[in-house]
């Protein structure tokens, strides 16, 4: 999720350590809410990487143990004040998001929707501490993206409410859209918006609106193929465009041209 040298290995036996380190300190049965918030992050992390390397039951796992580390956390408060209430938030927003990612990628619709809406009322009131963080909100409008696509995202494992998700996926442009005034060199908001018209336009595609859908993918496009052209080194901007272009080919055959 952020720039690499692609080793997962590495960063796997890695993240293994770290989680030992913590364990050899007590952390998983300590009182100490800080310590306790360290090896929560560290089994994040660990749960990230396996999920990336197909190992998604050891990932859930580590992801439950990270979540319910840091609710006991947040529930006993920090012993490291300069930690602020929206770094807490932050972090345990993410941990039901990560959560909810894995629930649903073993066909737990329903328990994963349970999770999205668990992250994102944590990240509205972390946007109400901090509404001008930039980490906040880049979390709030993923928080929005993750719950509309779990309620009607034909492209997503989804409980079958297109209409709920169209609402949750324009809130999360528009997230985006309003930060990028104040932030116009930030690509990750770039991308993110992008992502998040691609969305839209899957969503008005299951709901019979193909002109609509089209012109989202579009917008979609011309993001990506900026963000592209601006780093050819990087692998991962390609894709996007390589994606967006193959649903705008599919919706012009699907309308027969």
């Amino acid at each position: 999720l952020n720039a690499n040298l692609g080793d997962s290995a590495g960063a796997l036996a890695s993240y293994r350590k770290a989680v030992g380190v913590y364990e050899s300190l007590g952390a998983a049965t300590t009182a100490d809410p800080g310590l306790q918030r360290e090896l929560a992050l560290a089994s994040q992390r660990l749960s990230e990487i396996l999920s990336a390397t197909g190992d998604t039951r050891e990932a859930l796992a580590q992801a439950r143990r990270g979540l319910e580390l840091l609710q006991q956390s947040t529930r006993s408060g920090t012993s490291n004040k300069s930690v602020a209430a929206a770094d807490l938030g932050r972090e345990l927003a993410a941990s039901y998001t990560r959560v909810g990612d894995l629930l649903s990628a073993t066909g737990d619709t329903s328990g994963a929707l349970d999770h999205r809406r668990k992250a994102l009322s944590v990240m509205e009131t972390v946007a109400a501490i901090a509404p001008d963080d930039v980490a906040t909100i880049r979390q709030l409008g993923v928080a929005h993206s993750k719950l509309g696509n779990q309620l009607g995202n034909p492209n997503y494992p989804n409980v079958g409410d297109p209409a709920g998700a169209l609402v949750e996926l324009e809130r999360a442009a528009a997230v985006f859209e309003k930060a990028l005034p104040a932030h116009p060199t930030n690509a990750v908001f770039r991308r993110n918006l992008a992502i998040a018209h691609s969305n839209i336009a899957d969503v008005l595609l299951a709901l019979k609106r193909p002109a609509d859908a089209l012109a989202h993918q579009r917008q979609a496009l011309t993001a990506f193929e900026s963000q592209a052209a601006a780093d050819p080194a990087n692998a991962a901007a390609r894709n996007d465009v390589a994606i967006s272009l193959s649903k705008i080919a599919e919706m012009l055959d699907a309308s027969g041209h």
